[in-house]
C-alpha cells in the first residue's frame, strides 16, 4: 500500500474510532455484557491496527459492522437530523428577529435622500426595549430614543403596517414648521442649502416611475447632521405647519409640548412625508428599533445599487 492510500485508511479510521467511542459513551451501559465486550474488542483491535499492527481497512470494516448492528436502533435517520437541523436554524433565526435584529425594506421615498426606495435595511431592537413574544407588552431597555434616530414604529393609525420616520421631537418639546424650517422648542433648526436631488418616485407597482427634482439641505437637529429634501418647486400644504388645520387639531390632541411617553417625527423627504405634522405622534411603547444599516438596495426605477451596500444609517 502507498503512503497516501496508508494516510486516507488512517484518516478514515480515526473518523470511525471517534464517531463510534461517543455512540459507546452514550449508548454502551443499554448493551448487553457480551455486546460490550465485542465492541470494545473491536475497537481496541482497530487501535491496534493504526499502531503498525495490521490491516486497517479490514479491521475499520469489522468494528463498522459491529457498530452499525449494536446501535442501530439509537441512530438518527438522515432525515431526522436534517429535520433536527433546519428547526435548530429557524428556531435561532426567530429568536434574533425577536429580539435582536430585525429586516425591513422601504417601500416609498418618505425618508430620501437617507433611505432609497428598494433599500433592504437592519433595524437593531436591543435599541429601545424588547416585544415579549406573543404579548402587546415590552420591556425597556437604555434610555430610549433620541433626537436624530431613525426608527421604525407601528403606525399609530393602523397597527397592521410599519413606519419608518427620523425622530425630531421629545417629551418636553415643543414643535414648529414655518416655510420648511423646523422651530424646535422656539429655536430654528440650521439647515445648509445644498445642490439638486433628482429621484423617482412609484405611485403605483405598474406605473412608470415619476421624476421628482427637489434641493438637499443640511439640517443641524441638535448636533445630529443630516440631509433632508425640500421640494421648492411649489409650496408644501405642510411647510407652514403650526398654522395648518393638521397642526391645530393635532395639537389639540396633546397640548403644545410633546407629552411623556410620546415621540415627533418627521421624514427626511420633508414635502413628500406622512408623518407627525399630518396624523399626530408616536407612542414609545409602538417603536419597533432603530435602523441602523442598508445591507442591500434594489429598486425605485434604478436597479441594483452597489453603492448602497452595508451603508450606515445616519
Amino acid at each position: 500500500m502507498s503512503s497516501k492510500s496508508h494516510r486516507r485508511e488512517q484518516k478514515r479510521a480515526k473518523i470511525l474510532l471517534k464517531e463510534v467511542r461517543k455512540l459507546q459513551k452514550r449508548y454502551a451501559s443499554n448493551l448487553a455484557e457480551q455486546h460490550q465486550k465485542s465492541l470494545q474488542d473491536a475497537i481496541q483491535a482497530l487501535d491496534n491496527a493504526m499502531r503498525g499492527g495490521g490491516d486497517i481497512a479490514e479491521v475499520a470494516l469489522k468494528l463498522e459492522q459491529i457498530a452499525g448492528k449494536l446501535f442501530a436502533p439509537y441512530r438518527k435517520s438522515t432525515f431526522r437530523e436534517y429535520a433536527e437541523s433546519i428547526a435548530i436554524a429557524i428556531a435561532i433565526a426567530l429568536l434574533l428577529r425577536t429580539f435582536v435584529i430585525e429586516p425591513f425594506k422601504i417601500p416609498s421615498g418618505s425618508m430620501i435622500p437617507t433611505l432609497e426606495i428598494g433599500d433592504h435595511i437592519f433595524v437593531s431592537k436591543f435599541s429601545y426595549g424588547l416585544w415579549l413574544p406573543f404579548t402587546q407588552k415590552k420591556i425597556r431597555l437604555g434610555s430610549g430614543p433620541k433626537r436624530g434616530d431613525v426608527i421604525v414604529f407601528v403606525y399609530p393609525k393602523n397597527p397592521d403596517k410599519d413606519f419608518i420616520k427620523r425622530v425630531v421631537g421629545l417629551p418636553g418639546d415643543s414643535i414648529k414648521v414655518v416655510s420648511n424650517t423646523v422651530y424646535l422648542n422656539n429655536k430654528p433648526l440650521t439647515a445648509k442649502r445644498g445642490k439638486k436631488y433628482t429621484y423617482r418616485e412609484r405611485e403605483q407597482p405598474d406605473s412608470l416611475p415619476i421624476e421628482q427634482v427637489c434641493r438637499v439641505y443640511y439640517e443641524n437637529l441638535k448636533g445630529v447632521k443630516h440631509r433632508i429634501l425640500i421640494d421648492e418647486s411649489q409650496p408644501s400644504k405642510l411647510s407652514n405647519w403650526n398654522s395648518s388645520v393638521e397642526a391645530k387639531q393635532i395639537e389639540r390632541s396633546w397640548g403644545p409640548k410633546v407629552p411623556p411617553g410620546y415621540v415627533f417625527v418627521m421624514g427626511d423627504n420633508r414635502d413628500h412625508s406622512s408623518d407627525s405634522r399630518e396624523w399626530g405622534l408616536v407612542p414609545v411603547k409602538n417603536i419597533k428599533g432603530k435602523a441602523f444599516l442598508v445591507w442591500l438596495s434594489f429598486g425605485g426605477g434604478q436597479g441594483f445599487r452597489w453603492d448602497r451596500v452595508f451603508v450606515p444609517i445616519q
